[in-house]
């Protein structure tokens, strides 16, 4: 009878390099209790056809419980390794076992060592909980023995760096807020924002830039983009964070480094969308110098609302810096996940396409797409329209315009103002065809009234084909 075998699960996924330390591990009287693990091991390295089939006899059920004895030891092993290799597990447990043997000296060095490294981390805001975990246990060990100077100076150390770490998730939060009412993800008034936007940060910064000076510069960047966010024609404090960001976080880890690029990007491509034009050039800038960096893991994100491609190709598009998007597509096409891979490649190449008129091979690229999710759907459809009124394929025109309208009429989650561009865009886009139908003055008025109300993506186009139109009237 075959049965399921945990312990090859776990094998399997060891390194060759593991296997040989897990035989000398499970080779050691320590763990081995006598066993002789190892001839079973060399037949789960040969072959586990034949030799691992249980049935009820003594023999086949020893084999089990070796096997499970294995299981263990396999558990254990990897809890070890993982302890060597993670300081912090492996430093939280000997000052764990040094407490407990009444090692003072000996504890306290090793704490003030370890204290000192998590402090360093702090201050580019990682390993909180490891410094509030230790911390938390050396005041215990303090608070335990009698007259301790020490205790009230490290509780109040200890809890100025959670107020300065609490007001950082706070601020993070509220510009998470923001991002995703942008987004659509949440449509509704979030009361926790309401609450969360009556604490008086500035007087919070105050006191952290006095007690908390290593974590400053962290919380002060999000305090101004915060800032930014909330009255963003107002450069003064997006300027602030920059500064910032350029002078005193420049030398943060990777994982840190693209958060707060990701954040300095999505506030510029929220002013982009307002169509202030100084915001394009500061975005494709921060761009640039982020790829200049080697900081692209968010080009792999599978997560299409968090994956910066389609961005960073419609910045280069917005300024005609095609053959920059050119080189970006042929170097960073190939790491976007399989499930918009092409669809955005196709997008693109055929911007690029369309920029050099070549209008046939343009519609050839973009009837490859599969319109995977809405953002391609309205990407392509965009394209699409321009590219059908190029050709003079009119009735095309007017049924790719049916198709997209009903498909903004579902409730689509993209960006707020993706979806407002989009139907100003598809408005005049009628009335151009009306007027390229019927070249009259009524026409005219009607479309040059539409385009004259609002602001949208595309009104150069619009505008330049109703001038030609204009003519002839």
């Amino acid at each position: 009878m075959k049965r399921k075998i945990k312990f090859f699960k776990l094998y399997d996924t060891f390194s060759a390099e593991e296997r040989k330390q897990f035989k000398l591990f499970v080779s050691s009287n320590l763990y081995s209790h006598g066993r002789k693990y190892l001839k079973i091991l060399k037949y789960i390295d040969i072959d586990r056809t034949v030799f691992f089939e249980f049935g009820n006899t003594i023999k086949e059920r020893t084999l089990w419980n070796r096997l499970s004895e294995l299981t263990k030891l396999a558990e254990k092993f990897l809890v070890l390794i993982a302890a060597e290799s993670e300081s912090d597990v492996y430093n939280k447990i000997l000052l764990s076992e040094l407490k407990k043997r009444n090692l003072t000296d000996y504890f306290e060095k090793n704490f003030s060592d370890y204290n000192s490294e998590l402090k360093k981390s702090l201050a580019n805001g990682l390993k909180l909980e490891e410094y509030l975990s230790v911390n938390n246990e050396y005041l215990k060990y303090l608070n335990s023995l009698p007259d301790s100077k020490k205790f009230s100076l490290r509780f109040i150390e200890t809890n100025n760096y959670k107020l300065a770490f609490f007001i950082l998730s706070i601020l993070d939060c509220l510009i998470q807020i923001k991002d995703m009412k942008n987004i659509r993800s949440i449509t509704s008034n979030v009361p926790l924002e309401e609450i969360l936007q009556k604490i008086n940060f500035g007087e919070m910064l105050l006191f952290i830039k006095d007690k908390v000076s290593d974590v400053y510069p962290l919380v002060a960047f999000h305090y101004h983009l915060y800032n930014a966010g909330m009255h963003p024609m107002n450069q003064n404090e997006y300027k602030k964070a920059v500064m910032i960001f350029e002078k005193n976080l420049k030398q943060v880890p990777a994982e840190l480094k693209l958060n707060l690029y990701k954040k300095l990007i999505d506030y510029n491509i929220e002013l982009s969308n307002m169509l202030d034009e100084s915001a394009k050039h500061e975005l494709f800038r921060l761009i640039k110098s982020k790829l200049k960096e080697g900081i692209f893991s968010d080009l792999e994100c599978k997560n299409f609302d968090n994956n910066e491609f389609r961005n960073y190709t419609l910045a280069a598009y917005s300024l005609r810096k095609f053959n920059w998007l050119k080189k970006f597509i042929d170097r960073f096409g190939s790491k976007l996940p399989d499930e918009f891979r092409d669809d955005s490649i196709i997008f693109g190449n055929a911007l690029i396409m369309f920029h050099k008129n070549e209008f046939l091979k343009c519609m050839e690229i973009l009837n490859k797409s599969k319109k995977a999710n809405p953002y391609n759907y309205i990407d392509i459809s965009f394209l699409k329209l321009k590219v059908l009124y190029e050709l003079n394929q009119f009735d095309d025109c007017y049924s790719e315009l049916r198709r997209v309208v009903d498909y903004m009429r579902h409730n689509r989650l993209v960006h707020i103002d993706m979806l407002k561009f989009m139907k100003l865009f598809c408005r005049s886009y009628g009335l151009l065809l009306k007027l390229n139908q019927n070249p009259s003055k009524k026409n005219l008025l009607n479309l040059e009234f539409q385009i004259n109300k609002s602001k949208f993506i595309g009104i150069s186009w619009i505008k330049g084909k109703m001038l030609i139109l204009k003519k002839s009237i």
